[in-house]
């Protein structure tokens, strides 16, 4: 099986590259069980949907800002430097672009007085890095770093929602809708699952939506 199997069209005016404003006016796909035809709906349409004992799953997952900008100290070359996990001793399995002549020992400077040291590369052609200056990687992402995007997204990564009367109409929606979905939940009543995910972005997300065939060649 190759992914070129799983190649489709999708035309430019078909992919979101934005959030729906208000939130709850994303559109939702109803797919029924068996037979029956689709229903296209809105996203404020769950709570009707929705019966005595259904299972609603909410993921509550966010996706962190993993791309960092780095400088090669023996160099000065501009390096990306793309989280993907910890690796659970304290240091990072990372991505690095351009990353073919990324060998151990080679060290990248972020800004803030942050930096990483290139330790390990594993088979997969991963690095496993070790940051010096900052006890918290993620808070550190937060503050520098820009968020990941599927290459078919074609925006600045850095845009962010302006302040003011969209953003405020924004939240205020999404906070109605829950509250809807509170109450019907409880009035019909099904059961709710929130999944917490890690907030790191993930080996699976990597290899699923961030990594096209140029996208990962981009990371070799």
């Amino acid at each position: 099986m190759r992914t070129a199997d799983f190649d489709y069209d999708l035309p430019p005016d078909r992919i979101a590259t934005r959030p729906a404003v208000p939130r709850d006016a994303a559109r939702l796909l109803v797919v029924p069980r068996g037979e029956g035809e689709f229903d296209d709906r809105v996203v404020r349409d769950l709570p009707d949907l929705l019966a005595p004992g259904d299972l609603l799953v909410v993921n509550d997952t966010r996706v962190i800002p993993a791309r960092l900008a780095a400088t090669r100290a023996d160099t000065g070359g501009a390096v990306e430097v793309f989280l993907v996990r910890p690796t659970g001793d304290g240091r990072w399995r990372v991505l690095l672009a351009p990353g073919r002549r990324m060998r151990p020992g080679i060290r990248l400077t972020l800004g803030e007085g942050v930096a990483c040291v290139i330790e390990d590369v594993d088979a997969g052609g991963d690095r496993i890095v070790r940051f010096e200056g900052t006890d918290d990687v993620v808070a550190f992402a937060e503050r520098v770093g820009a968020t990941p995007l599927p290459p078919y997204v074609r925006r600045s990564a850095d845009a962010k929602p302006s302040v003011g009367r969209e953003t405020f109409a924004s939240q205020q929606a999404s906070a109605h809708f829950w509250q809807i979905v509170d109450a019907h939940v409880i009035a019909v009543p099904a059961l709710v699952i929130c999944v917490k995910a890690s907030r790191v972005s993930s080996e699976a997300r990597r290899r699923s939506i961030f990594c096209s065939k140029n996208h990962r060649r981009k990371y070799a």
